[in-house]
């Protein structure tokens, strides 16, 4: 499931085609979801529904009880008792049966939160590669407008081009230096999103560094398979409709 979600994301989102992007996000993913404590909640829950049906299966079976005690003509007596339903009405099938498919939607609910944990790391790491796209864009731009500056500077100093001119370029650089500074920032939060969700130490090192020409390829290689992927009667396995 979150592997089709993966697939459509690098498909899509502009600046996510990586250096083997799939299996690094696979391991970022398994991490996440064999530590997250959302997941391991809804696992304790369904160990707890387990139980469940052994302890409904129980009232099946009959019940021995022993007691003993003190009678003034016979002495010490003791007693031993078994209890068994001729009839309920159906009412302890009924327990069984709403036993298993408690447990039944209990392991849903652990694949439900699992693709929840997927689905965030994923997000998480498509900010940050949003982020270090961004980066690089912005820093051309800065190049070109230092150029164009420079250009402007000696236009200006010649009496060709008036102090206003000047001033906008200045302007310009201004607003492109607090967008990267702004791009900076959240790719760190990116990276403490996914040392959060995965309980794993990164840093930028760590992560692999976005490549845009594999993007294409890859988006044209998912494109031809989309239909497929999409569509695929497995792709419609939904484990929050499953566990309702």
């Amino acid at each position: 499931w979150y592997k089709l979600r993966l697939g459509m994301l690098l498909m899509t989102i502009s600046g996510a085609a990586l250096a083997n992007a799939d299996a690094y996000m696979s391991t970022l993913i398994d991490q996440a979801i064999q530590t997250h404590p959302l997941v391991g909640a809804a696992r304790a829950e369904q160990q707890a529904t387990n139980v469940s049906i052994r302890a409904a299966k129980l009232n099946l079976l009959p019940a021995p009880t022993f007691s003993s005690g003190y009678d003034r003509d016979d002495g010490m007596v003791s007693k031993l008792q078994i209890r068994q339903s001729l009839w309920t009405g159906g009412k302890l099938t009924a327990n069984v049966n709403q036993a298993v498919f408690d447990d039944k939607a209990a392991t849903e609910y652990v694949y439900e939160q699992q693709n929840q944990v997927a689905k965030t790391t994923i997000e998480a790491w498509q900010s940050y590669i949003t982020a270090v796209s961004k980066q690089r864009v912005y820093y051309d731009s800065l190049q070109l407008l230092a150029e164009f500056e420079e250009m402007m500077q000696r236009r200006v100093n010649q009496g060709v081009s008036a102090r206003i001119e000047m001033d906008l370029v200045t302007n310009r650089i201004l607003q492109e230096q607090n967008a990267y500074q702004g791009a900076f920032e959240q790719q760190r939060i990116a990276i403490a999103r996914l040392q959060q969700i995965t309980g794993r130490r990164l840093t930028a090192t760590d992560l692999p560094v976005p490549n845009l020409s594999e993007l294409v390829g890859r988006a044209k290689g998912y494109s031809q398979t989309y239909e497929k992927m999409a569509f695929d009667q497995a792709s419609f396995y939904n484990p929050t409709v499953v566990k309702e």
